[in-house]
């Protein structure tokens, strides 16, 4: 996604992803970060009859600094909580 849509100073965030990553495009210009968040669902399918998929789950919190850059953070999601600002959410 950086090679492709990616421009300098430029946070491309794109999903669902089974494996969350994130790649970085160096440039002079500035750098180009491609984020892939992981799959929001369950790991167990009903179509995969009971059988634990190999997904992670995460969410994406992303926000815009009064710079004008954007701020990305990876939230896994555990047996469907996760946790934030020292807080457990449910």
């Amino acid at each position: 996604m950086a090679d492709e849509w990616g421009a300098p100073g430029l946070t491309i965030a794109f999903g669902h992803s089974h494996r969350p990553g994130m790649h970085v495009r160096a440039g002079r210009e500035g750098n180009c970060r491609a984020i892939a968040v992981g799959a929001g669902r369950t790991l167990d399918p009903d179509w995969m009859k009971g059988k634990p998929g190999s997904w992670e789950n995460e969410l994406l919190v992303a926000y815009l600094l009064p710079t004008g850059s954007v701020a990305a953070y990876s939230v896994p999601l555990v047996d469907g909580a996760f946790l934030w600002g020292g807080k457990v959410y449910r």
